[in-house]
């Protein structure tokens, strides 16, 4: 799993642990879908779906 570096976790104010829960499903879908992937290209999963899905090579 990626680790999140310092910036990205300093980037959101963490008040308390119950915060960082509540936050950690949006940063997983922001990961998984926004965040551009080096293996993929430098396109984020959810691009690298859209271009197979239209039939171009990835």
């Amino acid at each position: 799993m990626y680790r999140r570096s310092r910036e990205d976790v300093y980037a959101n104010e963490l008040p308390s642990a119950s915060h960082v829960l509540a936050q950690l499903a949006a940063w997983v879908r922001d990961y998984d879908d926004v965040h551009p992937h080096k293996d993929l290209g430098m396109r984020s999963r959810q691009g690298h779906r859209a271009l197979c899905r239209c039939g171009a090579t990835p």
